[in-house]
């Protein structure tokens, strides 16, 4: 077990001479320390509910601390942070939870003079297993942008560093041989209130490049396995049910859709780990999302109003910002669009593939493992499936897809069995028994029935 400190520094002026770079944290064997690629971070933050409103507009010391893990984000290409707000864990060391609180102690040791937080790190030959971040509840803290004002000491700013620990960093100030850069990560807060370049070069140099790591689509409990989304029209009730590839193991009411509104798509619009309903209105052509922690409603947003003779087919990241955008799919002209949103919000748009007659989309997925998403088609007449494989918005070439049974239909795609190849998930709605069918791209190479759903429900994603 490793423990990381921060501590209280005046303020000081901007460093003239600059040299080396970022550090990693290393083992007591030196083995430099990571989480493993490809991997999602889940963060329980204990950090109270808050009873007044911060300098930065935050109303809890938790939305602070969110804010921060969204800053290193953008920034790691194979890992990602997400979180559980008001965490119903109880912090203990050794829990192999990654726990964010204040406290007196750091699970019974003191702080050390002038400390303002403490992170501490447990790992096992090099990989990252459990850290846990304690703040000095002795300090009188606030939320707060620009120069240091102390006594009252910038909550985000603290939280950015300690969670750079978390990722692997370590003080470059304390290097041997000391290293003198501008960095979040040195020992000693300062006026820096964000990220600076030699952070982002070190969590580049542990986390990659390239494509951005997502964590599994339609994971609800953060298991890492896709989880099905139901609805029942009538009450307009949904559910949510866990499985573990098509094995049913739990389920879960989530929230009711008001009338007139149905769930066309889930993705992590916020950015907090967190599968999040997209709801559309036939009637209005109004968008909305609808964000969730688990099955959970936790607020809603209006999204763009989409035009008239379009509609809502599908949820992925076409242009590769991180951010969830819309396929769009006119039925009558067979046209589909793309629009680009950031969070809730239409960035612009641009025009995709036209398809043949008799075709839909009816689900996104990188079949071809080229981090692009690709359409995912079903002819109703025929049932032939079909991908078409894109850049961005624009159509490379597409390959057939297997024929379905009699009744069956293709309600979307998800990585089932742990492969890394995105699976068709078939509903039946005339039994109401639900299928996976494992792929190799386009190549179906077996299936298995997944668990039947109660009458009046169905399946709606993935």
């Amino acid at each position: 077990m490793k423990i990381k400190r921060l501590f209280i520094l005046a303020l000081f002026a901007v460093v003239a001479r600059l040299a080396f770079g970022y550090v990693r944290e290393f083992d007591n064997n030196g083995i430099p320390l990571a989480w493993v690629w490809d991997h999602t971070v889940v963060m329980q933050l204990s950090l109270g509910t808050g009873n007044r409103t911060l300098r930065d507009g935050f109303t809890s010391f938790n939305d602070s601390a969110i804010d921060a893990l969204q800053t290193w984000n953008p920034y790691l290409a194979h890992l990602r942070f997400s979180w559980v707000r008001n965490s119903p864990v109880t912090p203990t060391k050794g829990d192999d939870e990654i726990s964010v609180i204040f406290d007196s102690k750091v699970f019974g040791s003191n702080f050390g003079t002038g400390a303002l937080a403490v992170t501490t790190l447990a790992s096992r030959n090099g990989t990252l297993e459990e850290t846990d971040t304690v703040f000095n509840n002795a300090i009188s803290w606030d939320s707060y942008r620009g120069p240091l004002t102390p006594p009252v000491f910038d909550f985000r700013r603290v939280a950015i560093h300690e969670f750079g620990h978390t990722l692997g960093l370590d003080h470059p100030d304390q290097a041997k041989p000391k290293q003198i850069v501008v960095a979040i990560m040195n020992s000693r807060v300062s006026d820096l209130d964000t990220l600076a370049q030699d952070d982002i070069n070190g969590v580049r140099s542990i986390y990659g490049t390239g494509p951005p790591y997502h964590s599994v689509a339609y994971d609800f409990n953060q298991d890492g396995h896709p989880d099905f989304v139901l609805d029942n029209a009538v009450p307009h009730q949904t559910a949510v049910w866990y499985l573990n590839n098509n094995v049913f193991s739990s389920g879960l009411f989530g929230p009711t859709v008001p009338a007139g509104w149905s769930v066309v798509g889930v993705a992590d619009f916020n950015g907090d780990g967190h599968p999040d309903y997209l709801l559309f209105n036939s009637s209005t052509r109004q968008t909305a999302v609808w964000y969730l922690n688990n099955n959970v409603f936790s607020s809603g947003l209006f999204g763009p109003t989409v035009p008239a003779g379009w509609s809502v087919a599908g949820v992925a990241d076409f242009n590769g910002d991180g951010h969830p955008d819309y396929l769009l799919f006119n039925s009558s002209t067979q046209q589909t669009a793309i629009w680009y949103l950031n969070n809730n919000v239409f960035s612009s748009g641009l025009f995709g593939p036209t398809l043949p007659a008799g075709w839909s989309v009816v689900g996104v997925a990188d079949f071809n493992g080229d981090g692009h998403p690709d359409y995912l088609l079903f002819n109703s007449s025929t049932r032939q499936t079909a991908i078409w494989y894109l850049n961005n918005n624009v159509f490379s070439s597409g390959l057939f897809g297997p024929t379905l049974p009699i009744d069956w239909a293709v309600v979307g795609a998800a990585d089932f069995n742990g492969d890394s190849k995105p699976d068709y998930a078939l509903f039946d709605a005339v039994t109401h028994q639900t299928a996976v069918w494992y792929l190799n791209n386009n190549i179906f190479s077996s299936g298995l029935y997944g668990p039947s759903l109660p009458a009046n429900w169905s399946l709606i994603a993935p």
